[in-house]
């Protein structure tokens, strides 16, 4: 039975989905490095963070003259180094070779939802957004490097690495109009991963023998409780105005 409170309701969805339609909507591209880290809860080995590859599309819809809403799909590259036999662990016995490491490289699909306020200017317009991230895993793989040869060993991981993602974004930018419907935009924004993604770390060092690989130790085995990925993306795209 159709009541008041639910004539209301699709009134007002009704309401908001005229103005998104009647408003100024843009679409465009971005792009530019990403750097990615983690915070982490292992004790076995020292992080160094990784740059890598930002870009996708966007939309923009005006609610307000100083109120958007900015969807975006992107592809982004994520991703650490872990030095083995450097942090002074006792996770790590002392004989464990220096220089090994090990490469994470994860690739996702990020869908943020970003509502951005914009404080108009004369010849710019800076803004300030933050938001909703969902990510979804593309690819996963870890590279070990072993101090002794410098030998390189692959491992696809896909299974062990949390398929979906929940983040937070924030950051701000500046439009620079090009033209009356072409901008040039500007922003630094920073990923605050919520999803324990990586739920553990195992390292097996190995010795290279008449051109052979054989297993040495098994140095690291540790269960992570906290792996969340951590990023500041710096882009530079356009936005046109339909």
């Amino acid at each position: 039975m159709i009541n008041k409170k639910n004539i209301s309701l699709v009134s007002i969805v009704l309401l908001l989905f005229s103005h998104f339609l009647n408003s100024q909507t843009k679409i465009g591209f971005q792009m530019g490095p990403n750097f990615a880290n983690v915070s982490t809860s292992a004790k076995s080995f020292a992080i160094e963070g990784k740059t890598n590859f930002f870009g996708g599309i966007l939309a923009e819809f005006k609610v307000s003259d100083m109120f958007y809403i900015q969807p975006e799909i992107n592809f982004i590259e994520k991703g650490v180094k872990f030095q083995i036999g450097t942090a002074g662990s006792d996770v790590v016995p002392s004989y464990t070779s220096k220089g090994s490491y090990i490469d994470h490289f994860f690739t996702y699909c990020e869908v943020p939802i970003n509502v951005l306020v914009k404080f108009d200017s004369k010849n710019f317009t800076p803004f300030v957004f933050a938001g909703p991230s969902f990510n979804f895993l593309l690819s996963a793989a870890e590279s070990y490097m072993t101090g002794y040869g410098g030998s390189m060993f692959d491992d696809d991981f896909p299974d062990r690495v949390e398929i979906f993602e929940s983040a937070i974004t924030f950051g701000g930018g500046v439009d620079l109009p090009l033209s009356n419907s072409i901008d040039l935009v500007i922003m630094a924004k920073y990923s605050f991963g919520l999803t324990n993604i990586y739920g553990h770390l195992a390292y097996m060092n190995y010795y290279t023998m008449d051109g052979w690989h054989f297993p040495s130790e098994l140095y690291i085995d540790e269960k992570l409780e906290k792996f969340n990925t951590r990023g500041v993306a710096l882009t530079v795209g356009l936005k046109i105005a339909l």
